[in-house]
């Protein structure tokens, strides 16, 4: 008699029987276990979005060269839209202008927030546009933030030669941050408060709860936004860090009223359109 894991093999008359074990295992019910995991995945990643966004740079995914097209996609190209963007951002900081003049301020210090800075292609542009038509006694302090080190990166090594061009502007170090991540610009900027905030497709390309969480640190931290509304935008749609869908702030259900709107030049079809906004917003 030879013993086999799922069997016996017995010698009966020159043939060969297969029993069964008697204590063979029995397969397992998934179904009928509960799972271990009932908080969720936990990510491996130190941060997930900024993870996606340091993929989307690192890979060329928005294409870009980053010498003669944006590698944050074609949306931050020097083109009519960023021309048109740029006179927006200008008419919000001649509105923080105009409050610091009827304070009876004389000399002042516009803080300017770039909220993604993306890879800083077109912006050089508009610092130097901006600065040549600044009332007199302003200066401009500019600040680029954005959640992928590799944009940031990029943006750092154009800084000194954008600096060296722009002398009435103060181009600060661009740091890396997660504009949903509850409190961080006063914690990362503690004694700073922003005149204007830019925000061009940040809350399109983060999670509904994300956008919730960076209006509001927005309405802690400035006093005007500026920022692209979408009026062909699914504010119903939700999505992962890195991808896209359009978003109106103006519609439900943040119903957010516009101080003024510039109708976008080039025709999308999320009908992109640039506006300036009082804070606090609805978030």
């Amino acid at each position: 008699m030879w013993l086999l894991c799922f069997g016996a093999l017995l010698s009966q008359a020159g043939a060969i029987v297969v029993k069964p074990a008697q204590n063979a295992a029995k397969a397992l019910n998934v179904q009928n276990v509960p799972p271990c995991a009932g908080t969720g995945p936990i990510s491996l990643l130190q941060d997930p979005v900024q993870d996606a966004f340091d993929r989307i740079y690192t890979r060329h995914s928005w294409g870009g060269d980053g010498v003669h097209w944006s590698k944050s996609g074609a949306g931050s190209n020097i083109n009519q839209a960023t021309e048109a963007l740029c006179s927006v951002i200008f008419e919000a900081l001649l509105k923080a202008s105009k409050e610091k003049e009827a304070a009876g301020m004389t000399e002042y210090e516009l803080n300017l927030l770039d909220a993604p800075s993306g890879d800083f292609f077109w912006m050089p542009g508009c610092l130097s546009r901006m600065a040549s038509k600044l009332p007199a006694g302003a200066r401009l302090n500019y600040q680029g933030v954005d959640v992928s080190d590799v944009a940031t990166g990029i943006a750092e090594g154009k800084r000194a030669s954008a600096q060296a061009s722009v002398p009435k502007v103060t181009i600060e170090p661009f740091k890396t941050l997660n504009l949903a991540e509850a409190g961080i610009l006063g914690r990362t900027f503690p004694a700073k408060h922003f005149d204007v905030i830019n925000c061009r497709d940040a809350l399109q390309h983060n999670a509904m709860e994300h956008v919730h969480a960076i209006l509001g640190n927005f309405n802690l931290a400035g006093t005007w936004l500026v920022n692209d509304v979408d009026t062909a935008g699914s504010n119903g749609k939700d999505i992962r860090a890195g991808q896209f869908r359009a978003i109106d702030i103006t519609a439900a259900p943040f119903n957010n009223v516009p101080e003024c709107l510039e109708v976008g030049p080039i025709k999308r079809k999320e009908n992109e359109n640039f506006g300036i906004f009082k804070l606090p917003v609805t978030a």
